[in-house]
């Protein structure tokens, strides 16, 4: 279990969550295949896409068929806490490529000042802002860039809140435990590889800006 050193320790609560939204499909033409058990499997698979879809991309997700007065319904239930760490990845992934938009943004500032006072004064010392120099700046950015958020602490947590569960423990770590810090007032998580999150495409482990 987490422990803050103002809080105490975390406690772990279990969360359901619930909610409905409306899926179109052309339930007259899967009467035309009079199998029944056949039309059940497609609209069960064609709920599952759609949710997919909807959720960028995510499939994690199990679903059910069923009736209600008369009507066909399904029922979907899904990973949770997969859902909000792809969520929280992806902020953070976001964030993280603003940060690097702007950065590019200022050298280029930077570099048009350069060249604005040298042509302004007619200084022949303009070697800070050769191609070459240029490049490199560039280049720096880029590899910046490429080495990538990592892994979103609350990600982490997730990961950490469902690795307890499987010793016994529930399933979603409250926000006291995200992030908490130790006795030497550092930032502590668990390498997110071992909790069984990847990391994202060409990223590694990297401080916050």
């Amino acid at each position: 279990m987490e422990r803050s050193p103002v809080l105490g320790p975390a406690t772990t609560v279990s969360v359901t969550v619930t909610g409905s939204m409306k899926v179109p499909l052309h339930l007259d033409t899967l009467h035309t295949l009079d199998d029944a058990a056949l039309q059940e499997e497609i609209m069960r698979e064609a709920v599952r896409l759609t949710l997919a879809e909807n959720l960028g991309g995510f499939d994690n997700i199990t679903v059910t068929s069923s009736r209600k007065k008369g009507q066909p319904a399904c029922e979907a239930q899904l990973d949770l806490a997969d859902l909000c760490a792809l969520i929280a990845n992806a902020k953070r992934t976001y964030e993280y490529g603003q940060q690097q938009l702007v950065g590019l943004r200022d050298l280029i500032a930077t570099i048009h000042e350069q060249l604005k006072e040298g042509e302004a004064t007619g200084s022949a010392d303009m070697k800070d802002i050769t191609v070459p120099a240029v490049l490199k700046a560039l280049g720096e950015l880029v590899e910046e860039a490429m080495r990538g958020p990592g892994e979103a602490p609350f990600a982490v947590a997730i990961s950490n809140a469902n690795r307890s569960d499987t010793k016994g423990e529930v399933d979603v770590v409250s926000s006291d435990s995200c992030g908490a810090e130790g006795s030497d007032g550092d930032i502590h998580t668990r390498n997110p590889k071992n909790e069984g999150y990847e990391q994202l495409p060409d990223s590694d482990e990297t401080s916050e800006s």
